[in-house]
């Protein structure tokens, strides 16, 4: 059996995040080299992760590494298939070559590296990360960036306050 490759189209080089609305979801059995988050909204029906084939409902949140299998079907359903989804893109170096090797970083580089059977979400992880997802898609990708780079707690600045960058430009025009 030949399944279908994605070609993810980047409208920049950071990575993809958008909200879709479907009248019914009939995706083929896909995969794609990046990684995927989905949030459905709207909709119920059949997911198939690989070898799992389970239900999917509004407020389900799942991560798959690249290339695994999945789609999401409901064309059996006779009504009210409407599927409304926000879906978040992105390759393994979206934030530089390297970035996940940094320290407090490794925790999700690992988490990356096991994605490869896929993840669903629950309990307060859910609730969390759903709020997170819904923001992105009202951000761009810069924004994005800043906003994850801003939860950060852990860091401190280096020069003072009174350090004037200017006055070092104009002395080096000299």
């Amino acid at each position: 059996m030949k399944f279908f490759k994605e070609n993810i189209v980047y409208s920049s080089n950071v990575l993809v995040a958008k909200e879709e609305h479907f009248a019914y979801a009939d995706f083929p059995l896909h995969y794609h080299p990046e990684y995927e988050i989905i949030l459905i909204l709207k909709g119920n029906g059949k997911r198939i992760v690989g070898d799992n084939v389970s239900e999917f409902s509004a407020g389900d949140l799942c991560f798959f590494g690249p290339n695994l299998l999945h789609t999401y079907n409901n064309t059996h359903i006779a009504v009210d298939r409407e599927i409304h989804q926000i879906v978040i893109q992105f390759d393994e170096n979206f934030l530089g070559k390297g970035f996940f090797d940094i320290g407090p970083f490794k925790r999700i580089k690992s988490f990356l590296k096991h994605s490869s059977q896929g993840y669903k979400f629950h309990g307060q992880t859910l609730k969390a990360v759903t709020s997170q997802v819904r923001n992105l898609v009202k951000r761009d990708d810069a924004d994005i960036i800043i906003h994850f780079l801003s939860k950060s707690k852990e860091f401190s600045t280096l020069a003072s306050i009174s350090f004037d960058t200017t006055s070092i430009r104009r002395s080096q025009k000299d």
